[in-house]
């Protein structure tokens, strides 16, 4: 399994024992599982881990768990970190802008991880997988579009998710448009706690029986 915090263990506000993860589930019916999770990082980061991973170890599956493209911007993040953000330069002009350039990255995730030449089978996490823009790559396969659209039906996954270090440095260079639209896919994220059950641990991410409901839904789908 590849991915960011949606790959690791779940917060829990009291210690519950047995299976957390999906991870955790997937071992408790019978099956191995290799976790190349890490919290908070983007795709292109935990894609690079996968490959070390790959110098070393086949796999018969690999699940990766798609996260925000725009933490891959150079502008966006940088490689040591949050705090290290390029608050100097104004990376986009407006939301529209914003959108386009989520779109060119999460194109060119794509096109990384089919280069790996192996079939990969993706979920959306914290971004919502692109099913028209996967079509034209043969090697990846989309076995679940939204994480948070399955656990909650109706429910309509924001264009960003709207829990994310770099939304939190907005100063004067962004335009009022670009924030209001950034203040309503924060609401559309908290909706999910407020109405989701099993995210109201925690708004960002499912919970233990979220996370259950995911590993199950992978085994049917290889099982099919």
């Amino acid at each position: 399994m590849v991915g960011d915090s949606w790959t690791a263990k779940p917060r829990t506000r009291t210690y519950v024992a047995g299976p957390l993860s999906i991870e955790d589930h997937l071992t408790s019916f019978g099956h191995e599982v290799t976790n190349s999770a890490s919290s908070g990082q983007s795709n292109w980061f935990v894609i690079n881990i996968l490959k070390s991973h790959l110098l070393n170890k086949t796999f018969d599956k690999i699940v990766f768990v798609q996260t925000e493209p725009l933490r891959d911007n150079k502008y966006a993040k940088s490689n040591t970190g949050w705090q290290d953000l390029v608050q100097d330069k104004k990376w986009f002009d407006d939301h529209l802008h914003l959108l386009s350039i989520q779109q060119d990255i999460l194109d060119e995730t794509y096109k990384i991880l089919n280069d790996i030449d192996l079939p990969i089978y993706l979920l959306g996490g914290c971004s919502k997988v692109d099913t028209e823009l996967l079509s034209k790559y043969s090697n990846l396969t989309c076995i679940m579009p939204s994480i948070p659209e399955m656990l909650s039906p109706g429910y309509t996954h924001p264009t960003i998710f709207g829990v994310s270090e770099w939304q939190k440095r907005i100063d004067d260079k962004w335009d009022l448009d670009t924030i209001d639209y950034i203040i309503d896919q924060i609401k559309s994220t908290e909706w999910l706690h407020d109405n989701c059950p099993y995210f109201f641990v925690d708004p960002a991410h499912p919970d233990i029986d979220g996370y259950r409901m995911v590993a199950e839904h992978i085994l049917k789908y290889f099982k099919t």
